[in-house]
């Protein structure tokens, strides 16, 4: 696991908190998996490119899911 200062923490924490403020703003509800990710990524777990992976690994699999739904109605 990625060691950050507490600097780097405060900073990370600063920009997860702007970023789900900015969606909640829009309307936009992230899901559980998303708000986990951010957790993760704010407390050094993961860094910007394991987040980034981790996010469109997500994506697409909600994406996939979605196709999916769709095919069957």
């Amino acid at each position: 696991m990625p060691t950050i200062s507490e600097v780097e923490k405060r900073q990370r924490l600063l920009a997860v908190g702007s970023v789900i403020g900015t969606h909640d703003m829009e309307g936009i509800e992230l899901d559980a998996t998303v708000h986990v990710l951010m957790e993760r990524y704010a407390q050094g777990e993961l860094s910007l490119a394991q987040f980034s992976a981790a996010m469109e690994d997500h994506a697409q699999s909600a994406t996939t899911e979605k196709v999916e739904l769709a095919g069957a109605a």
